[in-house]
């Protein structure tokens, strides 16, 4: 056997754990790993959904005026709340909407109905 392939074997197989299995492997991978991790969290669509009514025949003032009473009403019922607060707003203000004669039409997200009612 020469010498030549005798030093090609050996380094083979170093070189082949330096690159797979040493600590800058690990470094590159987690980053790579946590840019895509930023990268899919960027492409959600977290936009707030609005919650729809069917007002009707009301003036804006009548409206105003209900829509500033439930969420005083459903912000203090949530106040305590710690878990899950958001859908329990939402079905409090929705129920107190519902009370004075307004029928809840569902959520729409960016002008589009996503989810009919009931909450």
């Amino acid at each position: 056997m020469s010498v030549l392939s005798w030093r090609l074997r050996s380094s083979a197989a170093t070189s082949s754990c330096r690159e797979f299995g040493g600590p800058g492997f690990s470094f590159i991978f987690k980053f790579i790993a946590f840019l895509g991790v930023l990268i899919a969290a960027g492409c959600a669509d977290n936009s707030k959904y609005n919650l729809t009514f069917d007002v009707g025949k009301r003036s804006d003032q009548e409206w105003s005026i209900i829509d500033k009473t439930c969420h005083y009403e459903a912000v203090k019922a949530v106040a305590a709340v710690t878990v899950d607060s958001q859908s329990t707003y939402d079905r409090i203000y929705v129920a107190c909407v519902e009370a004075k004669g307004i029928p809840y039409v569902g959520k729409t997200r960016k002008g589009v109905l996503i989810r009919d009612a009931p909450i």
